[in-house]
């Protein structure tokens, strides 16, 4: 079964070391320009992530956790 991309950032999030997790997410959402709820928002899949977001996280984390 395909994963939804809120699955996907789920998983990628967990995957932040503790000591360094609260301060990757508030860098995120800033550089989303969105708020941390928002953020976890999408973590817990109660707001679908835009593909213009899921492109900006995938910049943010040098790396390509979507498929945009």
């Amino acid at each position: 079964m395909k994963k939804t991309s809120n699955e996907i950032f789920k998983e990628w999030t967990n995957s932040i070391p503790v000591g360094e997790y609260q301060n990757k997410i508030r860098l995120l959402a800033q550089y989303c320009g969105v708020s941390i709820i928002v953020v976890n928002f999408w973590k817990n899949g109660r707001t679908k992530i835009k593909p213009v977001y899921q492109k900006l996280i995938n910049e943010f984390a040098c790396k390509k956790i979507f498929k945009v």
